[in-house]
Order: C-alpha cells, then sequence, then structure tokens
C-alpha cells in the first residue's frame, strides 16, 4: 500500500510537522514576549482552522486557540495539584486522582454558593518553579484558593 503523500514528503525530509505549545499560546495572548509573538499567532491561527473528528474546526481564530490551551493547561495543572494535596493530606482519601475530579471538589473549587455553600483550596502554598510559573501560576493559585511563591 502507498503511503499518502505527506508522509512520502516526511520520509524524504522535506516536510516536518509541527505543533503549537502553551508557550506559543501565551506569546499570542501577549502574556510572554521572550521570541516572536507574529510567529506564534500565525501558527495558532494555522492550527484553529483544523477540523475535530465532527467536522468543526478547533477554533474560531488563533486567539480563541490560544485561550483554550491556556486554560487547558491551567485546568490539568489543578487537577494535578489538588490531587496531589489529597494524596498528602493526613486523611487517608481514597483515590485522590478521582477525588479532585469529583462533583463536589469541582463545585468546592467554583465557590458554589446555593442552598449548599462550598468552598475548597489547598492548605499549603504552591512553589511554582521555571519560566512558566509566573505565566500560568497566578490562575492555578486563584482556582486553588492557595498562594503561588
Amino acid at each position: 500500500m502507498e503511503k499518502p503523500a505527506l508522509g512520502r514528503l516526511m520520509g524524504h525530509g522535506l516536510v516536518v510537522l509541527a505543533g503549537v505549545t502553551p508557550s506559543d499560546a501565551s506569546h499570542a495572548l501577549g502574556l510572554l514576549d521572550t521570541w516572536d509573538a507574529t510567529a506564534a499567532e500565525k501558527a495558532l491561527m494555522l492550527f484553529a482552522r483544523r477540523r475535530t473528528g465532527a467536522g468543526a474546526r478547533l477554533a474560531k481564530n488563533g486567539t480563541a486557540l490560544a485561550r483554550q490551551i491556556v486554560d487547558q493547561l491551567t485546568a490539568q495543572t489543578v487537577d494535578c495539584l489538588l490531587a496531589a494535596g489529597f494524596a498528602d493530606d493526613d486523611r487517608e482519601w481514597a483515590d485522590p486522582g478521582v477525588l479532585a475530579q469529583h462533583p463536589l471538589s469541582i463545585a468546592g473549587l467554583d465557590r458554589h454558593d446555593g442552598v449548599v455553600k462550598l468552598r475548597m483550596s489547598l492548605g499549603v502554598p504552591v512553589i511554582g518553579l521555571r519560566a512558566s510559573a509566573p505565566t500560568y501560576y497566578g490562575a492555578v493559585g486563584h482556582r486553588l484558593g492557595t498562594q503561588m511563591i
């Protein structure tokens, strides 16, 4: 069976596949300025045009895709830190990873304020490392109700 044309071009080293990163998204959103934001914006614009399995575009434009990427990074970081918090807590919580994604945990992080009022936060500060810490961890700390260092 013959390879598709793109696969053949890649095999000959004439085409290279590329992707976008959270750093590209941050540059496009003006959160970082360590490299060419215009290149990041163009890459995000192209990737936003890609289609999902259902045929819909990934995003309406590059800026929307950049926001989705940063929001996803924030959500996954919150999830990991909350699961780690449950795992390290003095109480023996069953399955910290599942508990971090439980609807009551999400409602607590959302600071639900209905007939039932829920609040959840980490009881310790979080130390952010590397260059991305100041860019992303402010939103993470806010969501977790804790100080980011």
